[in-house]
Order: structure tokens, then sequence, then C-alpha cells
């Protein structure tokens, strides 16, 4: 059987600079199930963090938004977490070295 689009999952990376935020993820509302991994770079640490605000605004300046750590907190190895709850962005903060955050869930069926 083909896969229609609808069955497709969503999956995007995006990477941080040493000392800097990445940029956000914007989550599409028809995603569900989202899965984040933070993977820090060679003896350096990173922490994740959600926000719930508007979108557009998140994207036109995320510097503004409310970003909250996930609970992991900051990390020095690979770990994932699952969202609980309903995001429209994520983004990741490389501490001491750089850090690459992979987010991945699925297409809610119509």
């Amino acid at each position: 059987m083909p896969l229609l689009d609808h069955d497709l999952p969503f999956r995007k990376e995006v990477i941080a600079l040493s000392g800097a935020d990445s940029l956000p993820i914007i989550i599409p509302g028809w995603v569900y199930e989202l899965v984040a991994t933070a993977i820090p770079g060679g003896g350096g640490s990173a922490t994740v963090q959600h926000t719930t605000d508007d979108p557009n605004d998140v994207e036109a300046a995320p510097a503004a938004a409310n970003w909250v750590d996930w609970d992991e907190g900051s990390v020095a190895v690979i770990k994932s977490q699952a969202a609980m709850g309903q995001l429209t962005a994520v983004r990741i903060q490389a501490v001491t070295a750089d850090a690459t955050l992979q987010v991945a869930g699925n297409k809610r069926r119509q």
C-alpha cells in the first residue's frame, strides 16, 4: 500500500553554535507525538527549550518569545523527551560546544 501524505512523519533538525541559541523549529498544528532529541557536541552541554507563543511572532522575533527549558535541563549526553501537549516551536541552546536538535512527530490523521 503506498504512503499517503497524511502518513508521512514530521522531521526537522537545527544546529546551534557554541554559546548561542539555534533558530526555532516551528511545529505545525498537525503534528502530534512530538519527540525532541538533544545532541550536545563533544565535551559540551545543551538545553532544549519550547514555547507556546504564536508561531508568527516566534518567526518574526525568536528572542522575544517566552522560552521554557525542557524537563531534562542542561544535558551533556544525547537525551530525548516526548512533548506533553501542543507546542508551537522548539530550539536548542548550545553552552560550551555546538549542539544539534532533532525533532520528529507524526502527522495527525484528518
